[in-house]
């Protein structure tokens, strides 16, 4: 009986170190930020556009009306975050937020909502001391959005650092691919000629050692 007691107790220490360990920051580390923001969610005005995170099951653990100045949010940073939308008369918008104030998640009816298509995470996690990289901004448009999906691309990344750098801007094209800037080569410059005096002088110390100029 005290053997298994002990197991039992055992377990159970286990499974708590485990958790408590899960949000310990590390030394040698420090947050970065990440800022994740659709920049034309305005130009839909009959869609309301969600943060829904889950963990490991299919009920809601973090539920927000997303607005278009809003950074992405999941809530807890092991959740999995997806961007979702759903017609504004499908809904009453009042409501929904009455009851995500509630943390009345389940009894939303998302049956009719929409998923983006691309894998989102709105947490930047934590990094060795060795990378000044202190935060990240990225911007995402909606290119079109229909009853397949919410269809994003990559518009801007911003990287913060916090060893004095300025921050590193990137854009990217309409394919989401980098757009690489361009470096302009200076033409290789020939030589100016020496001028004639100068040419003389260094011939008539050549001819002293028999070296012809």
């Amino acid at each position: 009986m005290k053997v298994s007691a002990l197991i039992i107790f055992g377990i159970v220490l286990f499974c708590i170190c485990t958790i408590v360990s899960a949000d310990v920051i590390e030394p040698g580390t420090h947050y970065v930020s990440k800022c994740i923001k659709i920049t034309n969610l305005s130009e839909y005005p009959n869609y309301v556009f969600l943060d829904y995170a889950t963990l490991g099951e299919d009920e809601a653990r973090f539920l927000k009306i997303v607005k278009q100045e809003d950074c992405l949010e999941k809530g807890y940073k092991y959740n999995q975050y997806t961007l979702k939308a759903i017609k504004s008369d499908s809904i009453n918008v009042d409501e929904v937020q009455e009851k995500i104030t509630a943390a009345n998640y389940a009894s939303i009816d998302l049956s009719k909502a929409i998923n983006a298509n691309v894998d989102l995470d709105p947490f930047g996690g934590y990094i060795g001391d060795l990378d000044p990289k202190s935060g990240e901004n990225i911007d995402y448009k909606i290119t079109q959005i229909n009853s397949e999906g919410i269809f994003l691309a990559k518009v801007s990344q911003e990287t913060v650092y916090n060893n004095g750098s300025p921050n590193k801007m990137e854009y990217f094209d309409e394919n989401g691919d980098l757009n690489q800037p361009v470096h302009v080569i200076d033409p290789i410059k020939t030589p100016e000629p020496l001028p004639n005096i100068i040419t003389s002088f260094i011939c008539f110390f050549k001819s002293f050692f028999g070296m012809g100029c």
